[in-house]
């Protein structure tokens, strides 16, 4: 759980869920209408685990600002929930988190760097970009003690060339090795679209996804996102549809005159 601070009055839910939602899977939202001396409001954002909730924080602390404010958005774990980050005794594996990392970033070029401290067994970098531009990666070790050592001579020091911001390194919470909802967890076949451009319209939505399947409906989520980004709801008639989409279009299909692929996945259930 998350709370986020330094909000303008006219800050929505639906921005919230656009923003925080590409760093992982949303809970809950509750904004908090009473406003500071300043005018500005606060929220609390929970998060499905607390290695999403670190992307955010990473990504979005004093980093991000909301118009009309020009003062960035304060990101913290909500006092009473802020996790104990995990250590090499209470993970499962040797698998690190790496954060703040350049849009350009390869996995080989992440390897190279990761293997000039620990044996590697594997770098997977996370699909999509996050609001801010900047990637993030999952990196497996052969040990614990290659984590360690990775942490302590790359978290918050190294820097790859071209970039100004040091990368974040840490062990990966075990949470994010959960398996996904299967569909029939999911009550009704409705799906978050985001990553969307800022001119979208509901007709072309409905074109795009009318080729999986009998659609519902299809509705835009309010106004874009800080970042220009768009998002939505796309409904189907079955759950038969909605697994055919995301096969096609989650992290595959982009639209024109935007470079961004879209994220196409289950809705969660509070939403």
């Amino acid at each position: 759980k998350l709370f986020v601070g330094s909000l303008p009055s006219s800050c929505t839910q639906e921005e919230l869920q656009s923003l925080f939602g590409g760093y992982g899977t949303i809970i809950n939202i509750h904004v908090m209408r009473r406003q500071t001396q300043s005018g500005a409001i606060c929220a609390f954002v929970e998060m499905a685990d607390s290695t999403q909730a670190q992307s955010a924080i990473d990504a979005l602390n004093l980093k991000t600002t909301i118009p009309p404010h020009s003062s960035p958005i304060t990101v913290a774990f909500a006092n009473a929930n802020k996790p104990t980050q995990p250590t090499k005794d209470t993970v499962s594996e040797p698998k690190l988190f790496v954060g703040n990392l350049p849009p350009d970033v390869t996995e080989e070029g992440l390897t190279s760097v990761f293997q000039a401290h620990a044996a590697v067994d594997r770098v997977v970098l996370i699909n999509r970009p996050s609001p801010t531009g900047n990637r993030s990666a999952f990196a497996y070790l052969k040990d614990t003690q290659g984590c360690e050592a990775c942490i302590k001579e790359l978290n918050g020091t190294y820097k790859f060339p071209g970039s100004e911001e040091v990368i974040v390194v840490r062990f990966a919470d075990s949470a994010v090795q959960s398996q996904p909802k299967s569909y029939g967890e999911y009550s009704e076949p409705k799906l978050f679209v985001g990553n969307l451009p800022s001119e979208i319209t509901e007709k072309e939505l409905e074109d795009l996804f009318s080729a999986y399947g009998e659609l519902d409906r299809v509705f835009l989520i309010g106004r874009p996102a800080p970042t220009g980004n768009r998002s939505a709801f796309t409904v189907f008639k079955s759950h038969d549809s909605c697994q055919k989409a995301i096969a096609a279009l989650n992290n595959n299909h982009s639209f024109p005159a935007c470079s961004d692929k879209i994220v196409v996945r289950y809705a969660d259930s509070a939403t």
